[in-house]
């Protein structure tokens, strides 16, 4: 693929080498007598059916906003960029950029709560994020559209005022460890970490980013460095108004987004801090011409090969790098990579530019390999160089461009809306770059321009043996080979000259005969008719247009969207696939084989945006096609023909067989936060299978020929459901079924058609009151730290009463920020703390996920202490805020769709569960309307806090956890004495008595007495406080930092034999008559295959 997997990693912006003179005329505003401000262009460049208008401007702080007026949104959102990252870490401070924002967002002199901003945007139906990068550091927001002025107020004052409190300092410390902890055993972090470590010292990309407990605590202190100090020297210098970039998205016009901007943002200092730059390269001669030979954490095998090249960003109309990335990384008959795998060396191979600062980037090569890839990585690197070779004696190809420039253009024609706060986020960055594109272009920077033959060939003189260097990761590399170690991240390798024979060889190529340029792309479409009609409210469900025996099919026409864009997904139903474990992971080889098999002809559909998906699911087979509809059908037939006369080979079986063997196995070291759905998805549905089962099965059961004798039984009983959806006609829709039957009869001509009432969807495990169950399972890394709870109270079924389902939603609602605020900002249990409902397929319930360094027993007790705090939570509550919460949860359900994308979700998750409940938003709001508070007390009470409720936690719990320190012992119990005890005081100022002490170490009861009755710690308490009983328990969970009757639940020992003793739901139902859905041309017919 022409897209590089690292550029996930490297967020950097372009920088240019010249100044563009904008010929727009820059025109002075004023709102007030001392508000100035600067229009400087109004004619922003949209796709067609793009409904905003636009505005930049400038501050009289120089700070740079886009203003975005969308009469149509219900969501409003702003991102503010900061164009400063973790470049610019003090050498012996690393991590201090991402500090930065981890403690920006706790509190301000005007709204000095730590949470107030959380609070006010969850209490508005909002969210928020933000992230480091090298070179910027970027905040987002979105919420209800009728409170973005709030909002507002409150974003703009994190770069106004912001507290940089003493006491949230070692708490956010500790989150940016955890956040840190979180990624050690991650091979994409720790190989980046490793590339960046073998770079030249004098460039900041060679330094660590990210921070943790030695960089920001421990090595400062003992330099007797006040972090808080260099903090707040790092924001006075680089947080300044020059260097931002503000966009905001509203509903409101744009002379009051105008207002609210230049008011609320105008404040911000502007210290003329200058835009990163450095001068020295990160590669240099020392740093090219090296094998670096690495051992992962996952069983994976990566060839990654560096060009360094200069940055492109001046040449952002033509983009040169795309050129070579799409031919390089192209991967259809005579690309490298259809080479490679016809040789059983490689699985993938992407390719692409990434940019590291201005004047400096990467053109990189990734290729995951076969172990007998590994072996011949030398060959490889020969053959990549051949393939250079052939672009170097074809010379530029404009032909080439051409297809990538109509691309481009029509993906920028056609773009939809997409989430409010990911518009802003990308838009605030992109603003970044006003120095070199115009900002007129800001949204259609990415349409190539004009054709220039020398980039091209100015470009491969960049692709040589003399620049480049490459790194091998393996886990069959040998420790003893292996001296080095990384310094953050633990990684072994070694690092050794390329023999220059080698070299030389690759410097005398010849062309290869296997080698060749790709043919035009027959996929480009060339239609982009869409025929319009008047529509005074879009139709909210698809209509079932046939309806007979053996088939359904489903058609919605686009009437709100009008893009030339559309989808055709089969839904299979096959009982067999389903029936076992084996069963099950032969449909999973079958899949991966018949997308392996396709792999060539997707491939160049896939770069018009034309897709195709094959997926296994909890009943038979899922079909998806979708993109611009012009090819979609003759696609869609093609797709179809070649599944049905797919012959596996034994030659492709073993190499797909021991990819999809490998991708279970490295699920096991995913973070465990990702890995613990599965567990409780297992445990909670019926016919559910483990990766470690479907993993034995490939490896120890299957054989090559059981599939190729599975594969026909697959299809011996079929049901179909196709959803039509787009730019279609109806009589389309009904000939996609007809062709569709006529040609899955091919594959079997005995298939057994199911009738409608043995169509089964797979049930849920229903929970047995006053039971708690409870499922241990040790993490395969032995090396990860971390262990993660999953707490789920199960509630009801929630096809079968929706108003359970709908207090539970709006529980969940307002529990979410206070459980959020407890666990991870005041308890610092870990850096990922979720909380929310839990849908099985047919039941639902109240689940807190919580990853952590602490054990599995305490998590479990503080979750446990949190939920049965929450009465008191919810009686404060005022009938204001409970209204606001009432309000945000029917904003959240009556959002506009923004795209076809998101109407296909809401009407195939429907089909695919089979509830058919296309208006379950609509039903949502009716019930959420007539709750009060008290009925979510009662409903908490019932169903959360009874005793009797059914339970089922999960543990993934780590083999080596960390060790917990006396002081983080005594500090976690003195921060959960008060908040058991509701003894409201400040937090922050306990945190700030408490830290002092932190070198103290603590032994005895008379350690915590001294502590508590210290007059700084006495002063804080209320009078009526009673020492004694405070010194007991904090002295106690010194001692045993879990209460005696953790963990609780009886334990489950066998999966399959509890789930056998185990009631099952009644399977789902559609929630009224399907005939609901007919119109009057409905087929309905009695008809066989």
């Amino acid at each position: 693929m022409d897209v590089s997997r690292k550029a996930r990693f490297l967020l950097q912006n372009f920088r240019p080498n010249f100044n563009f003179l904008f010929n727009q005329t820059r025109l002075k505003h004023s709102l007030s007598s001392t508000m100035t401000y600067q229009i400087l262009t109004e004619n922003v460049v949209k796709p067609d059916l793009d409904d905003r208008s636009y505005r930049v401007i400038e501050l009289p702080n120089k700070l740079r906003a886009l203003l975005i007026h969308d009469p149509t949104t219900d969501k409003a959102a702003a991102s503010l960029d900061v164009n400063v990252g973790n470049f610019y870490d003090p050498k012996d401070l690393p991590g201090l950029a991402h500090f930065c924002e981890h403690l920006l967002f706790m509190g301000t002199e005007k709204y000095p709560q730590e949470n107030e901003y959380s609070s006010y945007l969850s209490s508005h139906s909002g969210r928020s994020n933000a992230y480091t990068s090298s070179q910027d550091t970027n905040y987002h927001f979105e919420i209800d559209a009728n409170f973005l002025e709030g909002a507002l107020d409150r974003f703009a004052q994190f770069f106004i005022s912001p507290l940089f409190s003493k006491s949230c300092k070692d708490r956010e410390i500790q989150a940016v460890d955890s956040e840190n902890k979180k990624n050690l055993q991650n091979d994409d972090w720790r190989l980046h970490q490793l590339d960046k470590s073998i770079t030249s010292l004098k460039h900041p990309y060679n330094n660590f980013s990210t921070g943790n407990i030695q960089t920001l605590q421990e090595i400062p202190l003992s330099q007797n460095k006040d972090v808080r100090d260099e903090l707040l020297k790092f924001h006075d210098a680089y947080y300044s108004a020059n260097i931002m970039r503000l966009v905001v998205l509203g509903k409101e016009d744009l002379d009051t987004l105008t207002s609210w901007t230049v008011s609320k943002f105008s404040a911000i200092s502007n210290s003329e801090a200058p835009r990163p730059y450095f001068h020295d390269p990160p590669y240099t001669s020392k740093e090219l011409g090296i094998v670096i030979k690495a051992k992962p954490v996952m069983d994976k095998r990566v060839l990654e090969i560096v060009f360094p090249i200069p940055d492109q960003a001046e040449h952002w109309g033509f983009k040169p790098q795309r050129y070579f990335s799409h031919l390089i990384g192209h991967e259809s008959k005579g690309s490298l990579f259809e080479l490679l795998k016809t040789k059983g060396w490689a699985t993938d191979l992407s390719s692409g530019a990434v940019n590291i600062s201005k004047d400096y980037s990467t053109f990189l090569i990734e290729i995951d390999l076969t172990p007998q890839g590994l072996s011949r990585y030398e060959e490889i690197l020969y053959l990549i160089f051949q393939y250079i070779e052939l672009l170097r004696h074809t010379g530029p190809q404009r032909w080439i461009f051409e297809e990538l420039k109509d691309v481009s253009y029509m993906n920028f024609k056609f773009r939809q809306k997409a989430r409010a706060a990911s518009t802003v986020s990308s838009l605030s960055r992109q603003l970044q770059k006003d120095d070199y594109i115009p900002m007129e272009n800001i949204l259609d920077n990415s349409v190539l321009r004009e054709w220039d033959d020398k980039l091209i060939s100015d470009f491969l003189t960049y692709l040589t043996p003399e620049n480049f260097r490459i790194m091998v990761v393996a886990p069959e590399f040998d420790e003893s080979d292996l001296p080095l170690r990384e310094k953050w991240y633990g990684t072994s390798y070694s690092v050794i000259p390329f023999n220059p024979k080698f070299l030389d060889s690759l410097k005398k190529v010849k062309l290869h005969p296997e080698l060749h340029l790709p043919v035009a792309n027959e996929f480009i479409p060339k239609n982009f008719e869409v025929r319009k009609f008047d529509v005074d409210v879009p139709l909210k469900t698809p209509k079932l247009i046939k309806n007979s025996p053996d088939s359904r099919i489903w058609f919605k026409k686009d009437d709100q969207f009008w893009v030339p864009k559309g989808s055709v997904t089969i839904k299979l139903q096959l009982p067999i696939t389903q029936v076992s474990v084996l069963n099950y992971s032969l449909t999973t080889l079958y899949t991966a084989l018949v997308e392996d098999y396709l792999n060539d002809i997707a491939y160049d559909a896939a770069i018009v945006g034309l897709r195709f998906t094959l997926d296994s699911t909890t009943t038979g087979l899922r079909l998806k096609v979708e993109g611009y509809n012009d090819k979609l059908v003759k696609f869609l037939d093609t797709i179809i023909d070649k599944i049905i006369d797919f012959t596996p080979t034994q030659e492709r079986y073993d190499v797909i067989r021991e990819k999809t063997v490998r991708q279970l196995k490295n699920f096991n070291y995913y973070p465990p936060f990702q890995i613990i759905s599965q567990y409780g998805s297992t445990l909670l549905n019926d016919k559910t299978y483990l990766n470690e089962e479907t993993m034995k099965c490939l490896e120890t059961e299957i054989t090559f020929s059981k599939l190729v004798n599975f594969i026909p039984t697959m299809y011996n009983e079929l049901y179909s459901e196709i959803l039509v959806h787009g730019n279609f006609e109806r009589s389309q829709a009904l000939e996609i079924g007809t062709h569709f039957k006529e040609k899955i009869h091919r594959l079997n001509k005995a298939i057994d058609v199911l009738a409608e009432s043995d169509v089964k969807t797979n049930r849920s495990v229903l929970l047995p009151n006053k039971q708690t169950y409870r499922f241990d399972h040790e993490l395969p890394d032995k090396d990860n730290t971390n262990s993660c709870t999953d707490y789920f109270i199960q509630v009801g079924e929630h096809a079968q009463d929706e108003r359970i389902y709908n207090l539970l939603a709006l529980f969940s609602q307002i529990v979410h920020e206070p459980c959020f605020n407890r666990l991870r900002t005041n308890e610092q249990l870990g850096y990922v703390v979720f909380s929310g409902v839990r849908k099985t397929r047919t039941t639902c319930g109240f689940r807190i996920l919580v990853q952590s360094e602490r054990t599995t027993d305490y998590l479990e007790y503080r979750i446990y202490e949190f939920l049965k705090k929450l009465d008191s939570y919810l009686l404060a509550i005022s009938e204001e805020e409970f209204k606001e919460h009432v309000d945000a949860l029917i904003s959240k359900n009556l959002q506009k769709l923004k795209n076809l994308g998101e109407e296909y979700s809401r009407f195939w998750n429907e089909i695919t569960v089979g509830t058919y409940d296309f208006l379950a938003h609509e039903t949502s709001v009716r019930y959420l309307k007539q709750f009060s508070k008290q009925d979510v007390i009662d409903f908490y009470r019932q169903y959360i806090l009874n005793e009797e409720a059914p339970k089922l936690i999960v543990n993934l719990k780590a083999q080596s956890p960390s060790p917990q320190t006396p002081f983080k012992l005594v500090n976690s119990s003195v921060l959960n004495y008060l908040s058991q005890n509701e003894i409201k005081i400040s937090v922050e100022d306990v945190e700030a008595i408490l830290t002092t002490h932190k070198d103290e170490d603590f032994k005895d009861r008379e350690d915590i007495k001294k502590l508590l009755t210290n007059d700084d710690f006495r002063g804080l308490l209320p009078k009526e406080t009673e020492l004694e009983p405070f010194i007991d328990y904090v002295y106690e969970m010194l001692v045993e930092p879990v209460p005696k009757g953790y963990p609780t639940g009886s334990l489950i020992t066998h999966i399959g034999s509890w789930k056998g003793s185990m009631a099952l739901t009644q399977a789902v139902q559609p929630v009224v008559p399907l005939e609901t859905f007919h119109d009057e041309s409905t087929v309905v017919a009695q008809s066989k295959l």
